[in-house]
């Protein structure tokens, strides 16, 4: 229940506090909400795992969340009480980093990882979309080789470089070419391949089978740039990040409060977020947990770091899948099954990842009968899994 004594403000604060030192999820609520709104709160707590043991609940009057702003991304939690609803909150911890040369741009591991990861991708799309442009032609009009990679490799540098400084579509090219160099010499040891034309290859041969199993080629392409406009993004999104986390650190060395801006850059606190789904495609392909820069996605962590491991298992490598993995890959194979039923578009971003984390499951391995045993089989004894490539039935 909660205490007929209204809070202040400090009493909110340090609530907040001992609940962020905690190092777990809790809920956030409208204190004028009402009992009403305490127990949508208590909902929300049990809808998570476990059912919610250990994760904690704080009621705060409204008009207190613009003085919170040192704890709180304070847009997101006033939209939220305005519309009567709880929030789910993680706390984010202040990540050490060496004073950095301001002439030199913000480089953690996050940062380049990110960077490889749209580097790797501008070479297999750019193979993809070559694919692409050579499927177009007919008997009455037809590309070289080389005509069909320069149209891909403009396509994809727009995507990427949507406005920006670069209006210039050569310069964008010229961009593009440098990543996709870096690319070339990244992507034989990502995806175990002995060259990297033997990957240009697979991509390839995959546009094919899409186009042969009744995709079009409007289809493919436009599937194509939006995983180039995602890599990008997510680089871009990477960059803001760290380097708002790198000034959270100097202001912190001499004691002063981070600065809002860097705080809304921090918890992702942005109008124009990019959504789950997109991003767990990119966790599948890039071995990344978006939610490391992704704040607000701080709940599908667990579903992207299934998809980090089925992207593995798709570039053949072994993996473990625990009970609760199970649960999750079950869950997608049922979304899965439900929208080809229903034949609909999913209803909520929780839907359109577990429908991309169903469709890399059955790339990895087509027998749903398989996914279905490792699923039974690991709830049943409680016990969890290693799996490889060589335990796919041979079809």
């Amino acid at each position: 229940m909660i205490d007929d004594t209204r809070p202040t403000l400090q009493d909110c604060l340090d609530g907040l506090e001992v609940l962020a030192r905690r190092d777990r999820p809790f809920v956030i609520c409208d204190w004028d909400g009402g009992a009403e709104g305490f127990a949508n709160a208590e909902a929300l707590m049990r809808s998570q795992p476990a059912n919610g043991v250990g994760i904690g609940i704080i009621a705060v009057p409204a008009e207190y969340v613009p003085q919170m702003s040192n704890f709180l991304a304070v847009g997101t939690v006033q939209a939220a009480f305005e519309e009567g609803r709880p929030l789910l909150c993680y706390a984010i911890k202040r990540t050490e980093m060496m004073p950095n040369s301001s002439s030199r741009p913000v480089d953690t591991s996050l940062v380049s990882d990110a960077k490889s990861a749209l580097e790797i991708s501008a070479f297999t799309l750019a193979a993809r979309q070559q694919a692409v442009e050579l499927s177009r032609n007919t008997r009455n009009r037809s590309v070289t080789n080389r005509e069909a990679r320069d149209r891909a490799e403009l396509k994809i540098a727009a995507a990427i470089w949507q406005g920006g400084v670069d209006q210039d579509e050569t310069a964008k090219v010229s961009r593009f070419r440098g990543l996709l160099d870096r690319g070339r010499r990244r992507v034989a040891q990502f995806f175990g391949f002995a060259q990297a034309r033997d990957l240009a290859k697979r991509e390839a041969a995959s546009v094919l089978a899409r186009l042969a199993d009744g995709k079009t080629a409007d289809d493919v392409e436009n599937d194509i740039l939006r995983r180039a406009e995602t890599f990008a993004r997510d680089e871009s999104r990477t960059l803001s990040h760290e380097r708002a986390m790198y000034r959270w650190n100097r202001n912190a060395d001499v004691g002063r409060p981070i600065d809002a801006a860097d705080l809304i850059d921090i918890v992702n606190g942005l109008p124009d977020r990019q959504k789950s789904y997109d991003l767990m495609r990119l966790a599948i392909n890039a071995d990344r947990n978006p939610a490391d820069v992704h704040r607000n996605l701080e709940n599908f962590r667990a579903e992207f770091d299934l998809g980090r491991r089925i992207g593995r298992l798709m570039r053949g490598e072994e993996i473990g899948v625990s009970p609760d993995d199970a649960r999750l890959l079950a869950y997608a194979l049922h979304a899965a099954r439900q929208s080809a039923v229903e034949n609909k578009l999913p209803e909520t971003e929780a839907d359109a990842c577990n429908l991309y984390l169903a469709d890399a499951m059955l790339e990895a391995c087509a027998e749903s009968g398989w996914w279905l045993a490792l699923i039974n089989r690991t709830l049943t004894s409680g016990v969890g899994a290693r799996v490889s490539p060589a335990d796919f039935p041979e079809i």
